[in-house]
This record gives C-alpha cells, sequence and structure tokens, in this order.
C-alpha cells in the first residue's frame, strides 16, 4: 500500500494534467464548513448558539506554489474564513509562495518556511501547538513584506496592473474579448479615433 501511495505521488507530482492531485479550493471550503458547524452548539432549547472561547483553525502544509485557476476561488475562501474567525496557517517546504503569505495575513496566521523536511514535525510544535489567542505572549515568525500580486488567469504569472472581467474578477495580464476564467464575452469597439492632424504653418 505504501509503495502505491508513493507511487500515486509521484505521478502526481511529475505530471502537467490539472485534473491529477487534490484541489486546495475544493478542501479548504469542506474545512471551513466543517469547523462553522462545530463551532456552533446546540443548547436545551434547540438554538444555535457559539462559544466565544472556541476558535477555528486550518493549517496548510504547502509543497508548490503554483496553484493554477485556484487563486481566486482561494481568495474568496481567505476573505470568509477572515469574516468567520477562522485561522489559516501555512507551512512552506518549498520556495515563498504569495498566495499563501496572503492567506497567512489576511486571517491573522503564521506563515511558517521549513527548509528541511526533517524540521517539520518540530517546527510546527514550536510555532503552531498554541491557539491563536495566545500567540502573543510568545516569539513567532512575522512576515516583513506580503506580496499582493495578483495571478493572472491566462498565464498563471504575478501581474502588478492588468485587466479584471467584471464578471467573476478574475485579473487578466492583458486584454481579451473572452475571459479565461468564465468565458464571458465582452463586445470591443472597432470605431478608432481619428488621429488630428496638424496643419502646417506657411513660412
Amino acid at each position: 500500500m505504501l509503495n502505491a501511495l508513493r507511487d500515486t505521488l509521484r505521478d502526481s507530482a511529475n505530471s502537467d494534467d490539472d485534473r491529477m492531485g487534490s484541489p486546495l479550493a475544493a478542501v479548504l471550503s469542506h474545512a471551513i464548513c466543517h469547523l462553522k458547524r462545530a463551532d456552533s452548539t446546540t443548547t436545551n432549547n434547540n438554538e444555535a448558539v457559539t462559544s466565544s472561547s472556541s476558535f477555528g483553525r486550518v493549517v496548510i502544509v504547502a509543497m508548490t506554489v503554483d496553484f493554477g485557476t485556484e487563486h481566486s476561488p482561494l481568495m474568496n475562501l481567505f476573505f470568509s474564513a477572515a469574516k468567520h474567525g477562522i485561522c489559516v496557517d501555512v507551512v512552506s517546504l518549498v520556495e515563498s509562495s504569495p498566495l499563501l503569505q496572503q492567506a497567512a495575513d489576511i486571517t491573522g496566521g503564521i506563515f511558517l518556511q521549513v527548509e528541511q523536511p526533517s524540521r517539520l514535525l518540530s517546527s510546527m510544535m514550536t510555532h503552531l501547538l498554541g491557539d491563536p489567542s495566545s500567540r502573543s505572549l510568545f516569539p513567532h515568525p512575522t512576515l516583513k513584506e506580503v506580496d499582493y500580486r495578483a495571478s493572472c488567469a491566462c498565464h498563471h504569472e504575478l501581474v502588478s496592473s492588468g485587466w479584471v472581467c467584471s464578471v467573476c474578477l478574475s485579473v487578466l495580464c492583458q486584454f481579451m474579448p473572452i475571459c479565461k476564467a468564465c468565458g464571458a464575452i465582452f463586445k470591443v469597439n472597432t470605431l478608432l479615433p481619428r488621429k488630428v492632424q496638424k496643419r502646417k504653418r506657411r513660412e
């Protein structure tokens, strides 16, 4: 069984097919739903109340920086988690991901960079074991700068400025008549303004 699991992970890592692997947005949405369900307790009057001492927390162990077309869904989930008081901690085993940096910064979590996989367990127990309310009492790693550049939906590259789809709010690095993310069609004005020719002065 372990050999089969190892072969599956190796094939998924070496494949360029986006359908292979586990989409992070779907997993994160399930986690948020389960946390909100567990956060509500039922009283004797069958009324749902929220415990003030309860908190939600999600830990993402990242082994890649490329999330393909999941940028927009993940950003929506990060803002939703912050609204519901759910903390998202990130442990990155590869180079730093701007998207996951934003996740930790938006939700008040910790972004932890682990260069050696052998130190993964000790690093998580040291920095992520305590609940978010008591983290201010202990030293923990903080991000000096957070890269808030968006990833374009057409080439999946970070851009500082670009075009935004008015339907799905996806970012495009260049103008396209059809949105790559949702397929929305935009009308293009074919009437170009005429260039005004300056009259030459007679000498």
